[in-house]
C-alpha cells in the first residue's frame, strides 16, 4: 500500500496510508525520511521511500543540511510586519524556490494590525512584477491540485493560517514576545490534508534560507528583479556583478535592488 510522511517525532515517523489510517513507526536513519515523502508500505509495515519529485532544503547555522519538505508544488513565503520579516529572507526564499524549481507565493498576514497596509504596499512595490502576492491568503488562489509548504520567520502567522484553513485542526500558536521576535510554536513540519486531495505543510520558523551549493551565477540567475536582464553584456566576461566597473547589472537595476543583491551575495559569503 502507498503512504506518505505526515511528520517526524524524533526517531519516529507518522505515516498516513491511502486509506487514511495513520501509524507511528521507528525508521532507519538511512531512509532519511522527510515530510511529504511518498512511501511503499508492506503488510508488516516495512517501508521503502519512493523517488522524490523535488526538495526544499537549507543550510543551518551549524552547517547541517535540513530538508524542510519534499514533493511540493508551491512554497508560501509567509511575511508580516510584526515580527518584521527581513527583505533579505524573502529574497533568499525566492532564490531557493527557483533553484529547486518550486513556485513561490508571498503571503502577507496580519493585515488587521496597524500600518500593515503600508507594509503590504512595500512588498508589492518590491515584488509585484516578479512573484505572486496573496493578501489575505485564499486557498482558491492556488490551482486545483497542489501541495504547498508554508515557510517564514517565527511568529509570522503560518500556524494561524493553517488554523483558519482547517477550522478543526489543532496547531499551537503563541503570543509574540516583547522584543517582537516570534516564539517557536511549531516544533516540526506537519502535513495536513485538504479537500480535493490537496495538502498544506506547516513548518517551524526559520531566520534564513541559505541553499547549500548555490553559486554566484545561480544567485544572479534567480534573484528577484533580474528576470529581464538577459543577455548580460558586462565589460568583463567573468564579471561578478559586485565590484567591477561597467557592470551591466549596476546600470540596469535600481540602487535598491542592487543593494539587496549585494546583501544576498554577502549572506552566502560570495
Amino acid at each position: 500500500m502507498l503512504g506518505k510522511v505526515k511528520t517526524n517525532f524524533g526517531l519516529e515517523t507518522l505515516i498516513q496510508l491511502t486509506n487514511n489510517e495513520c501509524f507511528r513507526v521507528r525508521t532507519k536513519k538511512k531512509l532519511d525520511l522527510a515530510v511529504g515523502d511518498h512511501l511503499q508500505v508492506a503488510t508488516n509495515n516495512q517501508i521503502s521511500k519512493l523517488a522524490r519529485v523535488n526538495e526544499l532544503k537549507r543550510k543551518t547555522a551549524s552547517l547541517r543540511i535540513q530538508i524542510i519538505a519534499v514533493n511540493l508544488t508551491h512554497v508560501g513565503i509567509v511575511v508580516s510586519k510584526f515580527p518584521v520579516t527581513p527583505i533579505c529572507f524573502i529574497d533568499q526564499a525566492i532564490v531557493a524556490c527557483r533553484y529547486y524549481s518550486l513556485e513561490p507565493i508571498i503571503i502577507v498576514t496580519k493585515l488587521d494590525l496597524l500600518d500593515n497596509e503600508i507594509f503590504l504596499d512595500t512588498i508589492k512595490a518590491k515584488y509585484f512584477n516578479t512573484v505572486s502576492i496573496c493578501a489575505p491568503f485564499n486557498i482558491n488562489f492556488l490551482p486545483s491540485k497542489f501541495r504547498i509548504a508554508l515557510i517564514g520567520v517565527s511568529g509570522s502567522g503560518k500556524s494561524t493560517l493553517v488554523n483558519k484553513i482547517i477550522p478543526n485542526v489543532y496547531q499551537k500558536t503563541g503570543e509574540l514576545n516583547r522584543k517582537m521576535f516570534g516564539n517557536h510554536t511549531t516544533s516540526g513540519a506537519m502535513l495536513f490534508d485538504l479537500p480535493g486531495g490537496n495538502e498544506i505543510i506547516d513548518t517551524p520558523g526559520i531566520r534564513n534560507l541559505i541553499t547549500a551549493g548555490m553559486s554566484a551565477d545561480q544567485i544572479f540567475e534567480y534573484f528577484p528583479g533580474f528576470e529581464n536582464l538577459y543577455p548580460i553584456k558586462c565589460r568583463y566576461k567573468n564579471c561578478s556583478h559586485q565590484l567591477e566597473p561597467e557592470c551591466s547589472i549596476k546600470e540596469n537595476v535600481t540602487n535598491e535592488i542592487y543593494a539587496r543583491y549585494l546583501r544576498m551575495c554577502a549572506s552566502y559569503n560570495l
